[in-house]
């Protein structure tokens, strides 16, 4: 027996219950989901596992380091943190501290760019689309492109050199790394292009946003939140930057709040007034993705 643990025995169904109860207390919602989570995760157990054994004893040590993960949780440590990954468009994403965490509202990034390199990209005699995957973090974007889509060259770059880290191993554990370059930048400007297509999730928060913000997302990288006074500082960079980086007949796919997209649509038609720019809403029905059209 390892030093620290106890010497009384539980059952997995018993743990959930006792640990639910712990996080519903607390306020976390999906407390049901967590629980179960976190126990998967010292357990090491996949979900069908998990609902086989049920009965089964848990072994005192596993108990307190479910303990020990529950703390870090109710201090607002995120979940994905604690467990170092986040499914991600049916894609198990590593993450850690020193990058976002990928949202299901980001997914919808991937749909249109899919749908944009299958359907509307003209590649004129070249066989493979140059992606750029701008902002990449843990590199989610450009993972979830590079595994749908065959014909395509990622150049995933990000300001943080251990968000770099993190987006080559997602990379390389989804088998798609041969696709993929990875450039430590501050957006574009030592990874220029030409690209067929920009993608980017960047920092849109206004800073004063920040300290309102839930105390689990205060713990993701403020870089990765902070957009500037109205939270579209980066993203006016980038759209400068895609003038010069984007192909003729290129597209730019950029992830902004509801609440900027009129702003952000302005500032993106002054400058590509030949373009077709509009928006895409998410599932709630919320302005959600800017695209610009090159060439439409």
């Amino acid at each position: 027996m390892r030093f620290g643990c106890s010497t009384n025995s539980v059952t997995i169904q018993s743990l959930f219950h006792e640990t639910r109860g712990v996080l519903n207390a607390s306020m976390i919602s999906d407390s049901d989901i967590e629980a179960e989570v976190l126990i998967r995760h010292v357990l090491e157990i996949d979900r069908a596992q998990y609902f086989a054994s049920l009965t089964d004893t848990v072994s005192p040590c596993d108990s307190e380091t479910l303990q020990q993960l529950v703390v870090l949780r109710l201090g607002g440590v995120p979940l994905s943190y604690i467990t170092g990954t986040r499914e991600f468009y049916g894609l198990e994403i590593a993450v850690n501290r020193n990058v976002l965490i990928p949202r299901q509202e980001t997914e919808l990034v991937v749909d249109l760019a899919l749908d944009y390199i299958g359907n509307r990209l003209n590649r004129g005699s070249r066989s493979v689309a140059d992606v750029a995957d701008v902002c990449t973090g843990s590199g989610a974007i450009g993972v979830a492109v590079a595994v749908n889509c065959d014909n395509v060259k990622i150049v995933a770059s990000d300001i943080n050199s251990s968000a770099i880290e993190i987006a080559e191993h997602n990379f390389n554990a989804h088998g798609v790394a041969d696709k993929a370059l990875m450039v430590k930048s501050d957006l574009m400007e030592k990874s220029p292009g030409p690209y067929d297509l920009i993608l980017c999730n960047p920092p849109y928060i206004p800073t004063a946003m920040l300290t309102t913000l839930a105390i689990e997302v205060q713990n993701e990288p403020v870089v990765a939140l902070d957009g500037g006074v109205d939270g579209l500082g980066v993203f006016r960079r980038l759209i400068i930057q895609s003038k010069s980086a984007l192909r003729t007949s290129g597209a730019i796919i950029v992830e902004l709040m509801p609440e900027q997209m009129e702003a952000a649509l302005g500032f993106a038609r002054n400058n590509f007034p030949g373009a077709d720019v509009e928006h895409v809403e998410d599932l709630a029905g919320d302005p959600r993705a800017l695209i610009v059209y090159q060439g439409a």
